[in-house]
């Protein structure tokens, strides 16, 4: 069994799996402060693994 809370992506609207910050998948992408920014504009939930590295 997957522990986390499902969520929608606030960028594409997948739905995707987010664990806790410093248990979620999240926590090992490296993502440059000019990305966050942009994401920032887009949402202010957690986002997908695809959109995260992409």
């Amino acid at each position: 069994m997957i522990s986390g809370t499902e969520k929608i992506c606030g960028i594409c609207g997948t739905k995707f799996i987010c664990g806790t910050m410093g248990g979620c998948w999240c926590t090992n992408v490296k993502v440059t402060p000019e990305k966050k920014h942009l994401i920032s504009r887009l949402t202010n939930d957690c986002v997908c693994p695809e959109c995260l590295k992409s």
